[in-house]
């Protein structure tokens, strides 16, 4: 049912108007940090001998409107929780990890673009660990104990892909298995997801290489960052982020990329980055704003729909236009837009209120609205889209421009960091391109997550 409060602009809150709301919420937020960091204590302080103390906190994607949950309405992120993750790395005295499953969405699929939970990169730079519950169920294990056979290799590219994606970020994962499927006649089964052979021997040569490369110091190694806000919910009475689609499209890009909150770009290696995509920066401080503005030489930047709306006292576009150099109006309501390329493409999900048009200011126009005004444009290095999904295309274009290094151009998913090249494969030729300008070409059989030495360029599993 429809039961959020209205915003004061389209889907926006004015703080001049709704603060007592935001407050709200705020408060509601803060009873649950304060909960952990009690009882945290009192384990800390009450055992006898040293003990590590973790919360299922800090999960981002996949936990606001209709992106996790059908038929929610509305903004639920600050109602499901988990915004402010900084108060809880600011006390690692009483706390030692963060813990939480994957984001479900695609990383089900063999296929599928993975994606975590929490946001892994923020987490290590705030030197707290995360660890990652693999709760994926093998392929066919309702019908057969440990996965049907005839799909093992479906579910051996899922359980190593969703394992490593953690390591290469520097963090960890575990095996959670919920054995028992209850039914309307009671227990169905009480066997193991990992009562097979073939996915034991898997998991020992998983973790035989993970003991391996985790001796050595962590070196990241991404170069797209992909930066995201929890601040912002507070100032939106309707979720109407394809946070995941978004990620996807740029993924597929075959770049690695790392996620961090808006709160830790002044503290990130932000020279590292090539390319960098401002998810839902809706709210920025003339302080903030005054930083990108000093700091985006040599790397392409992407600002996606209000970035910069607010500056938490108000909404005002001149934000807008002062963070991006061009002239941002609104604009009527649109449900296509067309690409560079002539291409129609056509919105999906939950409309954008208000929208936004680029009424001047760029040097060259990338998306159109049906009518002709412009929804996606480029001045110098800055790029500015009115909607965020991106058709992937234009993805490719911006990715090249930054000089960010493509691993593959097949459209699949790669993940890199602690000196490996993770790479999500289908059946069929394909060519690795290393950082040192070799290219090698392989030949899958099977669906397949392939890892190799980035040292050596030696395929490894």
């Amino acid at each position: 049912p429809e039961t959020h409060q209205s915003g004061d602009d389209g889907h926006f809150r004015d703080p001049m108007k709704s603060q007592n709301i935001m407050d709200a919420q705020q408060c509601i937020q803060m009873s649950g940090i304060r909960a952990i960091l009690h009882f945290c204590k009192i384990i800390k302080q009450t055992f006898a001998r040293q003990i590590l103390t973790g919360v299922f906190y800090g999960y981002y994607f996949g936990c606001g409107g209709n992106e996790m949950y059908p038929g929610v309405t509305g903004n639920s992120a600050p109602v499901i929780g988990h915004l402010n993750p900084h108060l809880l790395y600011a006390h690692k005295e009483y706390l030692d990890f963060l813990s939480g499953p994957f984001a479900y969405l695609e990383n089900r699929y063999a296929d599928g673009v993975p994606l975590q939970r929490g946001i892994l990169e923020s987490a290590r730079l705030n030197g707290l660990l995360w660890l990652t519950e693999m709760d994926q169920a093998p392929v066919g294990s309702l019908e057969h104990i440990g996965g049907d056979p005839a799909h093992i290799a479906e579910t051996i590219a899922v359980l190593r892909r969703n394992i490593l994606q953690p390591f290469v970020a520097g963090h960890g994962a575990w095996y959670y298995d919920h054995r028992v499927l209850f039914t309307s006649e009671g227990v169905y089964r009480k066997h193991g997801w990992w009562e097979n052979s073939t996915l034991l021997d898997e998991i020992k040569s998983m973790q035989n290489l993970i003991t391996q490369y985790s001796q050595k110091e962590y070196v990241p190694q991404a170069d797209v960052l992909f930066v995201v806000d929890t601040e912002q919910y507070y100032y939106r009475s309707r979720y109407t982020d394809e946070l995941y689609w978004l990620y996807e499209g740029i993924a597929r890009c075959g770049v690695g990329m790392d996620c961090i909150y808006l709160q830790d770009l002044e503290n990130c290696d932000f020279e590292r980055y090539r390319c960098v995509v401002f998810a839902n920066t809706f709210v920025l401080t003339e302080k903030q704003r005054k930083w990108l503005q000093e700091n985006h030489q040599g790397k392409q930047m992407v600002f996606l729909y209000a970035s910069g709306y607010c500056d938490t006292e108000k909404l005002n576009l001149d934000c807008m236009d002062d963070l991006l150099g061009m002239h941002i109006c609104k604009h009527t309501e649109q449900t296509s837009v067309q690409t560079y390329t002539g291409e129609p493409f056509q919105l999906r999900g939950e409309k954008l209120m208000p929208q936004f048009a680029v009424q001047d200011g760029y040097n060259e126009a990338v998306l159109w609205y049906e009518g002709g005004a412009v929804c996606g444009a480029r001045k110098n290095n800055l790029w500015y889209f009115a909607h965020n999904l991106i058709p992937a295309p234009l993805w490719e274009k911006i990715i090249d421009i930054s000089g960010a290094h493509r691993y593959t151009t097949s459209r699949e998913a790669v993940l890199v960091g602690n000196g490996l090249l993770v790479c999500c494969a289908n059946a069929g030729e394909r060519e690795i391109i290393f950082p040192s300008g070799n290219r090698k070409k392989y030949s899958f059989t099977k669906i397949t997550t392939a890892v190799w030495d980035l040292i050596t360029e030696d395929i490894i599993l």
